[in-house]
């Protein structure tokens, strides 16, 4: 069960927590650019999950793998809207911009 680099469950599972700990940090204040960013770095998370997850054999963590694909793919979609709106926010005047 597992592949070497995870003997055990436990191990992984480590390694996950390590990973899920990660802080997001930013400067960016702005809300758009703020949850661009965010969602970035947490399919960035997501994908190196996946990545160690995938030739691992334990069903719990086959279960996790189902779940985080599911994730990445609604994170892949909020960035496209993030991209978007930023790049309207970019093109649209100065005096022209309203406040939500």
């Amino acid at each position: 069960m597992g592949n070497q680099k995870y003997g055990s469950l436990k191990d992984f599972e480590k390694f996950k927590q390590s990973v899920l700990n990660q802080e997001f940090r930013t400067q960016n204040t702005h809300p758009l650019v703020y949850g661009y960013e965010r969602t970035v770095f947490e399919k960035e998370r997501l994908k190196l999950l996946i990545a160690e997850a995938e030739p691992l054999e334990f069903l719990t963590v086959k279960n996790r793998l189902k779940h985080w694909k599911a994730q990445l793919q609604r994170l892949e979609k909020t960035e496209i809207r993030f991209k978007t709106l930023l790049q309207e926010l970019e093109s649209t005047p100065p005096n022209r911009i309203s406040v939500f």
